[in-house]
């Protein structure tokens, strides 16, 4: 279990650290000037992303409290 908690603080600072970086980035990967509606676009597939991590997270949660 401790494994498990460790592995979700991890991800939810690689998640904090992830949506200030697409906040305060002033140019994109393609070279564009970012605007509002491109930071929420590109926040919101960050967000997405991080979803289907966290159900596998807690599906593994669920396995190990099956096994103790």
């Amino acid at each position: 279990m401790k494994i498990w908690r460790l592995t979700v603080i991890l991800e939810t600072v690689v998640f904090l650290i992830g949506v200030i970086f697409l906040w305060f980035r002033k140019i994109d990967g393609s070279g564009i000037t970012n605007s509002n509606g491109n930071r929420a676009t590109s926040i919101g597939i960050w967000i997405f992303l991080f979803l289907i991590m966290y159900v596998g997270d807690l599906i593994w949660m669920n396995f190990i409290r099956k096994q103790h």
